[in-house]
Order: structure tokens, then C-alpha cells, then sequence
């Protein structure tokens, strides 16, 4: 399969501080790696340059849609000469930029020269992608959309005062990993408790979707009350299944992701608006293309306003519903026609 290729141009007229580069003649090359199509952080990134008024031509690669290995993608990021790489996921942007170490030891490995910006990752620091929140400490930046866990279980117990919640995450997954061990740490602090469930693995080490719908029902024989969903890839990739198979047990989902609760039944979570992510981090790359040699100077940085969302399809199959004040405060989603 060959690789594919999609080439978006915008031709706007650049605003006064870009005179000279990003304008329709000589537009800026963003090279854009995502493992599958692209998001709302993809459309809300390229607005952002269309409201600017900042020409730019973006080279997208799906990971999902070539065989490509990284190393040729990288072979040919380095014979473009882009402007800036932006890389979507964990598993893509260690690929293209390398761990922090991994980078040092071997940067012809990766992109180093070329300034970067990824988004889609929860955990920089603690995956050793960079440096620290404050300074990346390479020539990239990043750009987050979860809610720190302590504001999230707040965000939960504002609606029902749960006292057991369950996670079920996957071994082979760092995110969730990290995202597990956090949520118990925090939910101690708040007395609540939280009943943690493995995917089980086929002979490939891969998680079996069908033995979540077990799982489930052991989470409600346990008196589980509600399920949390981190930023765990394969749960998110199955989202219908999992929202379905849960529901079947009459057992809600919180989300700290908006999509879940968008396009499927997660009844509820702490979500920023992905469109808004992207917007940041067409911001955060301005500033990278006005002084790439900074882009390590750059912090790491998430949306500054997250909002509880709230299904209502997930509620009618619950039959659990609001209060009247958490509907004028919570952004409802998912009505019926």
C-alpha cells in the first residue's frame, strides 16, 4: 500500500506580524503524522490559522492508512525540510521524536532539528517524552486535554455521591497504566474506592474486547457504581461496544475524553472542547514558527476551561436523572430528534 498523502493549503491573507513568511505565496510546511483520521484537535488546528490569516501547507500522514514504517516517514520528513512536524498519540509521537533519552543517545534516529509540537498525550513527563511541563528541554512542545484526576473525581461526585468506582485498563497501555495508578491515589484522598479489572490478553498480548461484558459483571456484583475511562486507547477505539455492553448492566461511564460522551452513551466526564484543544495548539505553534530554536523554551500547556458534559441518552437507558440545578450547570448532550 502506498502512502497517503493530503495536502490542505490555506490561501488567506497573513496578518501584519507574518509579512514575508505564511502568506499565500510562501505558505508554512506543517508535516502531520496521526494514527488514524483526523480529530476535532485536527479541524480545531487548522481554524486556527484560517481566523489567523496564516497560509499554511499541511503534508498528513494516517498511520492507519500505509505501511510506512517511522523511519521512512522520518527519512522523508528530513528531505522535505518542513516548517514544523506535529505528531497526534503516544505511540506517534515517540515514533517520530523519540523518548527524551532515546532522542540524546541517537538523534539521527528521530526528528530533532526540526522543531515539533505534539498533542493527544496525557502524560509527557512521566513517559519521558520530555523534560518537564515547564521545559520541554528538546525542540518540541506539546499541548494537553485532560483535566487534572483530583478535578475530575470532584467533577464526578458533584453529580452522584459514589463511593465505589471501578477502572478496567489495559497492562500493555503506559497512559492507562499511569492514569490507574493515579486515580487510586487520588480518589484515597477523597474516601473513595476503586475496584480495578486487567483486559484480558489473547496469545498476542492484545486486549480481547470479548471479555469485557465479564469484566462489567464483576464490577456490578462488587457494587461498583460507576466506571472511569482514562486514556485508554483500546477501550476509546471500542467505545460503542464498550458503552454498550456496559449499559446492558446498567452501569454508567465517565469519560474524561469528550468523545465517549459525543458519539456514543458515556454517560458523563470532565472534558475540554477538543476543537479548542487544536486552536491551542495552533497558538502553541505560532509561537514555534515565529522562533523555532524555542520551542523547548515553551510550556507544556492544557485548556484552561473544561466543562461537565452530560448524555442524555445515557440517562434515559439509566433512568437516573439530573437535578434540575446540575442542568443549568452541566453541558447536556446526545437529545433525541
Amino acid at each position: 500500500m502506498k502512502i497517503i498523502w493530503l495536502l490542505i493549503i490555506f490561501m488567506l491573507v497573513p496578518g501584519p506580524s507574518m509579512a514575508g513568511m505564511g502568506d499565500r505565496f510562501n505558505p508554512y510546511i506543517i508535516y502531520q503524522i496521526l494514527p488514524d483520521e483526523p480529530s476535532n484537535i485536527e479541524r480545531g488546528f487548522e481554524n486556527y490559522f484560517s481566523i489567523r490569516g496564516i497560509a499554511v501547507k499541511i503534508i498528513r500522514v494516517q498511520m492507519s492508512k500505509t505501511d510506512k514504517k517511522y523511519s521512512d516517514i522520518i527519512a522523508d520528513i528530513k528531505k522535505t525540510k518542513p516548517d514544523l512536524v506535529y505528531t497526534s498519540g503516544l505511540q506517534v509521537t515517540l515514533g517520530i521524536f523519540g523518548s527524551y533519552n532515546a532522542a540524546k543517545q541517537d538523534p539521527d534516529k528521530f526528528i530533532t532539528q526540526i522543531a515539533g509540537i505534539f498533542v493527544n498525550v496525557a502524560y509527557p513527563v512521566e513517559l519521558g517524552l520530555i523534560y518537564s511541563l515547564q521545559n520541554s528541554g528538546r525542540n518540541i512542545s506539546g499541548v494537553g486535554y485532560m483535566a487534572p484526576i483530583d478535578i475530575q473525581l470532584k467533577s464526578l461526585l458533584d453529580y452522584r455521591d459514589y463511593k465505589k468506582i471501578g477502572i478496567i485498563y489495559n497492562t500493555e497501555d503506559e497512559e492507562s497504566v499511569i492514569n490507574k495508578n493515579q486515580l487510586i491515589a487520588h480518589a484515597q484522598k477523597l474516601g473513595l474506592e476503586v475496584v480495578e479489572s486487567k483486559l484480558s490478553m489473547d496469545l498476542h498480548n492484545n486486549p480481547k474486547l470479548d471479555s469485557v461484558p465479564q469484566i462489567i459483571n464483576d464490577h456490578v456484583l462488587n457494587n461498583v457504581e460507576i466506571l472511569y475511562l482514562g486514556p485508554d486507547s483500546f477501550l476509546r477505539n471500542n467505545i460503542h461496544q464498550y458503552t454498550q455492553m456496559a449499559l446492558r448492566d446498567h452501569m454508567p461511564i465517565f469519560s474524561t475524553n469528550e468523545i465517549p460522551i459525543l458519539t456514543s452513551k458515556a454517560l458523563l466526564g470532565l472534558v475540554a472542547n477538543l476543537v479548542s484543544v487544536g486552536k491551542l495548539a495552533g497558538k502553541q505553534a505560532e509561537n514555534i514558527l515565529h522562533a523555532p530554536n524555542k520551542a523547548e523554551n515553551l510550556k507544556f500547556i492544557t485548556p484552561s476551561e473544561f466543562s461537565t458534559m452530560l448524555n442524555v441518552k445515557a440517562i434515559r437507558i439509566l433512568d437516573d436523572y439530573p437535578t434540575f440545578d446540575q442542568l443549568k450547570r452541566y453541558k447536556i448532550v446526545g437529545y433525541l430528534p
